[in-house]
């Protein structure tokens, strides 16, 4: 499995076999890249450095099959130097929209261009003219078109509902030997209802309850509230720049009792003073405002109300970075 960006270690990028590849691996395959690269007077990006670096281990590693992310878009992803095997296409949202284009039509076909020729195309339920230009880009490739069903009846408020039946149809459509029908519809949904996806409504704190998500566009903030039900709940906030920072706040203020405002130590960090105007001008009330997410959780870790820190991956990589290596560190105090 290769994925971006990383939560707390850059590790995180690179699993085989469901566990995240040791750092003496990963520095090994970085350096043979980058000797590569050198020898070839090619300057590489970072995210083409660490891309290289992955095929690289599942290369030598000698997996059956890579499961790739793709970074931002697709037609010129560096993931995208791969002719896959099966394509799967989410849904699409009008984000990044600088780089991929203004419209959905204009994003989807920056992402259909991961369909190659003769590919199986999996894609699940989302934008009408997103699934158009998914259709034509298929028929244009030679590549058999597969539409997932939209998810019913499966766990009333499941965060992840659709991206299950997203992934048991890919799984499907492989045909992989150990995955017949009867598997599919027993253990694989005991298994992944045992899933956890990091950053994703997951719980680092019981007491008092502490969530991270990593919802940092409107359509991921929307699924966020619609997943979960939790009364009297405080909403730790920050968002980057180049998001829709006031779809984001307009989506979640209503659903907490409380917004507090920070910014991460991301260049693309929006400033906390700057989100606290936003949203005060949206809601009607000022918010907390703390510069770092270590000064926040200082402070809101000795209150009893749930607390559910979104609105930026680099938000949820920073709180579980805190709360899993430098506990020490949010002990309480009165200090704001």
């Amino acid at each position: 499995l290769y994925t971006s960006p990383e939560l707390v270690s850059i590790t995180e990028r690179i699993e085989i076999d469901g566990s995240v590849v040791t750092d003496e691996v990963f520095a090994q395959a970085v350096l043979r890249v980058h000797e590569c690269a050198r020898e070839a007077r090619l300057v590489l990006t970072e995210f083409e450095l660490i891309t290289a670096a992955a095929l690289s281990i599942f290369a030598q590693s000698e997996v059956e099959y890579a499961v790739l992310e793709v970074g931002l878009g697709g037609r010129w992803d560096a993931t995208s130097v791969v002719h896959p095997v099966l394509a799967v296409l989410t849904g699409v949202d009008l984000d990044h929209t600088a780089i991929l284009g203004n419209t959905i039509a204009e994003i989807a076909a920056e992402k259909a261009a991961i369909i190659k020729q003769d590919t199986i195309v999996v894609a699940a339920p989302t934008d009408a003219q997103a699934l158009e230009v998914f259709k034509k880009r298929s028929e244009e490739q030679g590549s058999r078109f597969v539409m997932v069903p939209t998810a019913i009846n499966q766990e009333p408020g499941s965060y992840q509902a659709q991206n299950k039946l997203t992934a048991l149809t890919a799984a499907r459509e492989l045909g992989l030997p150990s995955l017949q029908p009867g598997f599919l519809e027993k253990e694989a949904y005991e298994v992944m209802g045992r899933t956890v996806i990091p950053g994703r409504l997951e719980v680092l704190h019981r007491d008092p309850l502490l969530i991270i998500d990593a919802a940092h566009n409107p359509a991921s903030a929307q699924t966020l509230v619609q997943s979960f039900n939790i009364p009297h709940a405080l909403l730790l906030l920050a968002v980057l720049s180049d998001k829709d920072a006031r779809g984001i706040v307009t989506i979640l203020a209503p659903h907490f009792d409380e917004i507090v405002v920070t910014q991460t130590a991301s260049p693309r960090a929006i400033a906390a003073e700057e989100l606290a105007k936003l949203v005060e001008e949206i809601t009607g009330r000022a918010p907390r405002v703390f510069q770092t997410p270590q000064a926040a959780l200082k402070v809101l870790l000795k209150q009893e109300h749930p607390l559910v820190a979104t609105g930026s991956i680099t938000l949820a990589g920073e709180v579980k970075r805190l709360m899993t290596c430098s506990k020490t560190q949010i002990s309480a105090t009165n200090e704001e």
